[in-house]
């Protein structure tokens, strides 16, 4: 897609903000689970999703998508997590929990 005139009907995950951009694009906002994406593109459900760039390869969108456009529609709303296994959290010190306690939540708003 190339053009707003490319967006129209066309069905786009998006919620909250981003589903507010796929509509004033002119395509029809799908509310899908995050990991439901892949199984809406691969069943047709969705033509396209607004998404961020780091999670085509996680979620193996590559096996369901014929193409990627790279934009930047602003600031993009995306949920930021900091995760560690929890093996490996068990594995850490009570300094070291502490640490990573400490820096999550900017690390989350540097995300942001």
């Amino acid at each position: 897609m190339t053009t707003q005139a490319d967006f129209a009907g066309k069905r786009m995950r998006g919620s909250g903000s981003m589903g507010q951009l796929a509509a004033e694009l002119g395509a029809s906002p799908v509310n899908v689970a995050f990991n439901k994406i892949y199984e809406a593109l691969q069943r047709a459900q969705l033509d396209c999703v607004l998404l961020d760039p780091g999670q085509l390869l996680p979620l193996r969108l590559g096996e369901v998508l014929d193409s990627v456009t790279e934009v930047t529609p602003g600031n993009f709303q995306s949920i930021g997590q900091v995760g560690v296994n929890f093996d490996l959290w068990r594995g850490f010190t009570r300094v070291e929990r502490q640490i990573w306690l400490d820096v999550a939540p900017g690390a989350i708003a540097d995300y942001q």
